[in-house]
Formats: structure tokens, C-alpha cells, sequence
């Protein structure tokens, strides 16, 4: 049996319309205003465009639900950008290839719900008998269809999730972090030439971390690194009594907690440590990266978090 590879995505069928029928249902409901791929000739709405994937001024699409049957050949692209742009919408596409990157990548992920009609949709101008293959009905801001026969799939969507990239390498120890290679690399990366960086355990000791915090204007700056000793005897060793460091876990936490206060909406905290705990959801942060060095032997690796302020909130419960 010939396995389905999404090959029927083929511009022959890019001039399919949608059937009267099904959008004089829909219509009824949603009240479309922008068809988002349409000719002067096929377009179903006042507005249309011919030229969608070109269309990029949000501020427009907040104003009008669309429709949107994208032509077959740009599939992928058309939906990418109907997901980035419109607020409000629904789309029609093919729906016997639920296994393919463009429903498992970019639809499922951003949709609302999903509605399967009952019985296939015969588009206009199609040749033959009819199409060969079921079309599902995908909807974003809106509810989903009360005027046609089917069944709603509705996507639940966790927004606390994110995509965490997590990289491993190997790297010769170092007391100084900071120098150490693919560390090194990473804050140049992630923190732009000349801007400011926070740094309340600078190598070496200067003073208190907390006392040194309290002197800074809270959301004050857009990039901290916040390196501080990774355990209780590690804190006694390093600092020697500078400081009057309490060794409890409760120190990690107020330095945490007086930290996240420092940092902009949308700033980033990167932090180093033998966990990626790092500055946590409860005080507004959110994981993009994780970095784990090896360094061999019986060494721990050292695991650098980078997060960004989501909340500039500290929820303390």
C-alpha cells in the first residue's frame, strides 16, 4: 500500500473552491469578512487577498474574522502565516493526513479546535466524482460550527509549556565560570555587546549579595547572570566567612527572590548551578535553554539555565 507523503498538495488543485453550500452554513455563524486566498472572481467575503503570505499588519486582522481554503501547493507557508497574523478565523484543509508535519507542527499546536464534518466535501471545480479525500474545518479565536453535521476535536494547549533546548558538551574545569569555553560562548550569545549584567557573586568576593542587591533599583536591568556557590559547604569554603553567609537552603532563596525584582519584563537571567532549577516559575521566569558541561572523572557537570521574565510579579505562595 502506497503510504500517504502529503504528495497530493499539488497546484492542479490550488484552484478549488469551497462549495456554496458548506460557506453559506458557515457564514451564517462567523459573518467572514477577509477571505485570506481568493481572486476577484472566487472570493467569498468583501475583503480578500490574493497575495496572503505578503500580508503582515496584525492591527488589519483584528478587525475581521476570515476564512481562509489555502491553495494546496503552499499549504505549509499559508498556514504558518494565518497562525501568525489573524486573531479570529477559520480554515479548511485536508484532513487524511493527520500524521504530516503541517498538522502534527503547525496546526494541532496552534488551533482552537479542530471540526470533522460528516460525509467529504466536494470542492468547486474539482474534475471527477469528487474529492478522494476528507477536509476538516480548523478554527482559531472562535467557537466551532453549530450550523454543520460533524464532530469538534477541541485542543487543549498547556501555556506554561515551551520548547526547552537542551544542549551537552565537555569542558576542562574552571573556579571562574565565566571562562570557561562553551559558557563563554553561550553568554555571548544570549547576552548582547554592551549591554549591562547583573552579577551579585562576582569573582572574587566584594560584598554581602544581598546587602549589594538591595542597593540596585528594581527592574533595573534587562540581563543577569546569577552564579552564586552551588551548596551549602561550597558557600562556607568559597567565602570564608565573608558576608556572614547563612548556609540554609532559605539563602538561596532570598538571593533568588531579591534577584528576580532587579530584572525587566521580557530580561533574561542566566544561572549556573549543579540543578536547573534556576529562578523558577513562581517568580515570573520561564526556561528557554538549558546547558549541561561535563567536566569528567567524579565531577559534577555544571548545568547553566537561561530564563526569561514572563511576570513581573514574585508570587511568594
Amino acid at each position: 500500500m502506497k503510504a500517504n507523503n502529503g504528495s497530493g498538495n499539488i497546484p492542479e488543485r490550488d484552484e478549488w473552491e469551497t462549495p456554496k453550500e458548506l460557506f453559506d452554513k458557515l457564514n451564517k455563524q462567523y459573518n467572514f469578512e477577509f477571505d485570506c486566498c481568493a481572486n476577484d472572481l472566487n472570493k467569498k467575503t468583501k475583503f480578500r487577498s490574493k497575495d496572503f503570505l505578503n500580508w503582515s499588519d496584525n492591527s488589519y486582522f483584528k478587525k475581521y474574522i476570515c476564512w481562509m481554503n489555502p491553495p494546496f501547493s503552499k499549504t505549509k507557508e499559508m498556514f504558518l502565516h494565518f497562525f501568525k497574523v489573524v486573531k479570529t478565523g477559520v480554515a479548511i484543509y485536508r484532513c487524511d493526513n493527520l500524521e504530516t508535519k503541517i498538522w502534527q507542527n503547525i496546526i494541532f499546536p496552534n488551533a482552537d479546535w479542530v471540526f470533522f464534518p460528516r460525509g467529504r466535501i466536494c470542492y468547486e471545480g474539482i474534475k471527477g466524482n469528487g474529492s478522494r479525500f476528507p477536509s476538516a474545518l480548523i478554527g482559531v479565536g472562535v467557537d466551532p460550527p453549530k450550523y454543520v453535521d460533524g464532530i469538534t476535536c477541541k485542543l487543549k494547549r498547556d501555556t506554561n509549556m515551551t520548547n526547552i533546548i537542551i544542549n551537552r558538551v565537555w569542558a576542562m574545569p574552571n573556579k571562574r565560570t565565566f571562562q570557561i569555553k562553551p559558557i563563554k560562548e553561550l553568554l555571548q550569545k544570549e547576552i548582547p555587546n554592551g549591554e549591562k549584567v547583573l552579577d551579585p557573586f562576582p569573582y572574587e568576593y566584594k560584598e554581602n549579595a544581598l546587602d549589594y542587591l538591595k542597593k540596585i533599583n528594581n527592574f533595573s536591568f534587562k540581563y543577569a547572570v546569577f552564579d552564586p556557590p552551588y551548596s551549602p559547604r561550597q558557600l562556607k569554603e568559597c567565602y570564608n566567612g565573608n558576608g556572614n553567609y547563612n548556609t540554609s537552603s532559605a539563602t538561596w532563596k532570598n538571593w533568588k527572590d531579591s534577584l528576580s525584582l532587579k530584572i525587566k519584563p521580557n530580561g533574561k537571567v542566566i544561572s549556573f548551578g549543579w540543578n536547573s532549577n534556576g529562578m523558577g516559575k513562581s517568580r515570573g521566569f520561564k526556561i528557554e535553554k538549558i546547558l549541561l558541561v561535563a567536566h569528567g572523572g567524579n565531577h559534577n557537570d555544571t548545568i547553566v539555565t537561561v530564563e526569561r521574565k514572563i511576570n513581573g510579579k514574585l508570587n511568594l505562595n
